[in-house]
């Protein structure tokens, strides 16, 4: 029986009123990604990281799951399926997602750099209290910036290499500029659907098999179709 890999990026969660990196306006105009994002500079910019990292999990304390998030979670329950996203939010969590892999990590927490401590914010602010385990001030949110390692993207190339001609990948709202996905599951004999705003130079829509341009909450009744279709019921 095929699976379902999923892969997501902020397109996905665009229309729950999250800006994406791209958007002109919101969180990411009013921040120079290189200061309050890479791994080089957070310790020289750490009140500044904080404050962007605060302003980001209050905000998504005041959206909600889209119809799409809530799409994922349907299918989950209809099939086996995986959701492999590059977004840190909680907002497939909060949808009823159970099988989510987040490569980028998750915004609702902070963890200390020195013990490894993990801790769940929500969506509340971090106020600068030292690690409780070690005593540490180096407190970072718990999400990759740029320049640092993803441990986790050795799940997305094993969740890819166990892909076979029964199964689908559906990728939704991303450009492929972090993540050439595109490549990545080039060779594999899968049912290939993408889903994007529009089309990307960063993106080889060649290699899907079917492509829907447009809000991903107005695609759903096609995407569900071709899954139907594919899987049999």
């Amino acid at each position: 029986m095929g699976r379902i890999m999923t892969f997501s990026g902020a397109g996905l969660s665009a229309e729950s009123g999250l800006n994406t990196f791209r958007d002109k306006d919101g969180l990411w105009t009013q921040y120079d990604a290189s200061e309050v994002c890479n791994i080089n500079n957070w310790k020289k910019n750490f009140n500044l990281v904080h404050e962007f990292y605060n302003k980001r999990r209050v905000q998504l304390g005041t959206v909600k799951p889209n119809a799409m998030h809530e799409y994922f979670k349907n299918l989950e329950d209809r099939y086996v399926t995986v959701h492999i996203t590059q977004n840190v939010d909680d907002l497939l969590l909060r949808a009823g997602c159970k099988n989510i892999l987040q490569i980028h990590g998750q915004i609702d927490k902070v963890y200390c750099t020195e013990c490894g401590e993990v801790y769940t914010l929500g969506h509340s602010e971090y106020t600068f209290w030292p690690c409780k385990k070690c005593g540490s001030k180096w407190i970072k949110p718990y999400v990759v910036f740029f320049g640092e390692a993803a441990p986790k993207y050795k799940n997305l190339w094993q969740e890819i290499a166990t892909l076979d001609k029964d199964d689908i990948v559906l990728v939704v709202g991303t450009s492929g500029a972090v993540i050439d996905i595109a490549s990545m599951i080039a060779s594999k004999q899968s049912l290939k659907i993408l889903n994007n705003l529009e089309d990307d130079k960063y993106m080889d829509d060649n290699v899907f098999d079917e492509r829907f341009y447009g809000k991903a909450t107005h695609q759903i009744d096609l995407i569900d179709n071709l899954i139907k279709q594919k899987m049999g019921y």
